[in-house]
Formats: structure tokens, C-alpha cells, sequence
């Protein structure tokens, strides 16, 4: 947010203007991860609460009945500090339209494997496919007063 704040002093960004905020994850390890505890994309991980997967057990019958995307409101760093992990449900981000992300740097395939989270409360917010056809994309759909739905565009 302090670089947007930079960028539109400079103005290099307009107020109309779509923005995307690139993370490579390549750095990350010698192994390219794209999924997160959640087993959701680290990308939706960053800017929507989503924590571990939860398994659901029956108390009488101790089985498993089930799992579910448990709430993860904020990560520490290496530091201690409270990261939050909201900022696509606060209003203040609205000027940020999407994260971009891809954790590897090269693969046989001709497209690399990029995760997209768009921001429902965004501005602007970014045309679809407009980051590549082939990007897999998240959306936080409008769902009971004050929460969102996480669903991937274009699955049934």
C-alpha cells in the first residue's frame, strides 16, 4: 500500500488504474509450493483468512465425518509480529485490484503456473483473464452480511 501511495504522488498509478501486486514465490525453497496449509493457493492464503484444513470427528463414534477450511485472521513472522491476513475484506485495500503470484521460475509446460486472488472489494477491479487465460483465479463472492464465499472462477 505504502508503494500505491508512492506511485500516485509520482503519478505513475491514476485512480482508474488496475493494481496488481506480483509475489514470486521462488525464493521460497527448493521446491515450488503453491498451495498453502489451507490447500488453497498461498496467493488466496495472503490477502482471505483461510487457515489449516480441519477434520471434522464424530465424538461418539470417533470417524471422520468430513473436513473444512478452518479461519486464520493473521500469521506471525520470523519476527513475532501479527501479520493480518484480511486485507481483501477491509475497504482500505480497495485500491489494490488483485495478487498475482507463481512460485517457479521455469517448467516444461509454455505457460507457468500462476494463481490470481481478485480483491470484491476493489476499485477497480481487473477484466477476467486479462492475467492470463490459463491463471487460476479467486474470487471472494458477496455471501451472508459482513462474509464472502472463496470460489474459483469458472469452476462448476
Amino acid at each position: 500500500m505504502q508503494k500505491l501511495q508512492e506511485y500516485r504522488r509520482k503519478g505513475i498509478v491514476a485512480p482508474e488504474d488496475t493494481y496488481v501486486i506480483a509475489i514470486s514465490g521462488v525464493q521460497l525453497g527448493s521446491i515450488a509450493m503453491d498451495h498453502g496449509i489451507s490447500t488453497l493457493p498461498l496467493a488466496v492464503e495472503t490477502v482471505f483468512p483461510v487457515g489449516p484444513r480441519a477434520v471434522l470427528l464424530n465424538r461418539e463414534t470417533h470417524r471422520i465425518e468430513g473436513s473444512r477450511i478452518s479461519e486464520r485472521f493473521l500469521i506471525r513472522n520470523a519476527n513475532n509480529a501479527a501479520v493480518p491476513t484480511t486485507p481483501f475484506l477491509d475497504p482500505a485495500y480497495g485500491d489494490v485490484s488483485a495478487v498475482f503470484a507463481c512460485s517457479i521460475d521455469r517448467c516444461a509446460d509454455p505457460y507457468l503456473p500462476a494463481y490470481v486472488a481478485d480483491n470484491p472489494l476493489a476499485c477497480v477491479p481487473i477484466p477476467p483473464d486479462v492475467l492470463g487465460a490459463t491463471a487460476e483465479e479467486w474470487i471472494a463472492e458477496p455471501g451472508t452480511p459482513g462474509e464472502f464465499e472463496l470460489t474459483k472462477k469458472g469452476a462448476a
